[in-house]
């Protein structure tokens, strides 16, 4: 499914006329009555995967992508992501942004909700008491080796995804 193009939707001018930014925080305050809203309430109804999102004239808008065009002047091309640095959803400060391709995206994720050894990029081999080190690289997994603890094959994960991912590694 492709991307939706916000500026075809909405031009950074009305943006500009409907809200304001305070790009330290990345907060977004109204500047029109709306309903239910008034000028200097903050636009902040949240997602259940904790993105913040702004509602305007029928249509949702991510607040990270909000914030991102008013300080540029421009929406974000549409097949680009926004990256929250830090990976937290609900941190939309401008010095946490970043545009980026998807699978830089993809790269700065923590580790999955059901790793069971707690380390990114780690997991028990079924077959044996070992422990495989994995990672991704451009939509091939990458087989790191396999280590007798779980801490040494992070290590090795680590390393890789450094010199793979570069400043989209979160090896955490």
């Amino acid at each position: 499914m492709p991307k939706r193009d916000y500026a075809s939707e909405l031009s950074i001018d009305e943006l500009r006329q409907i809200l304001s930014c305070d790009f330290e925080t990345g907060a977004l305050t109204w500047l029109v009555n709306r309903r239910k809203v008034k000028p200097g309430d903050r636009a902040k109804r949240r997602t259940p995967l904790g993105y913040y999102r702004v509602g305007y004239k029928g249509r949702d808008y991510l607040a990270h992508r909000v914030v991102w065009a008013l300080y540029n002047g421009a929406w974000p091309p549409p097949d680009m992501d926004i990256d929250h640095i830090d990976g937290d959803p609900a941190n939309n400060a401008i010095n946490n942004l970043r545009v980026c391709h998807h699978g830089e995206n993809m790269r700065n994720r923590g580790k999955q909700a059901n790793n069971k050894t707690g380390f990114k990029g780690v997991r028990v081999h079924p077959l044996s008491p070992k422990f495989n080190a994995r990672i991704q690289h451009k939509g091939v997994g990458v087989h790191l080796g396999m280590f007798d603890t779980a801490e040494e094959a992070h290590e090795a994960y680590c390393k890789a995804a450094r010199e793979l991912h570069g400043n989209f590694a979160k090896v955490a």
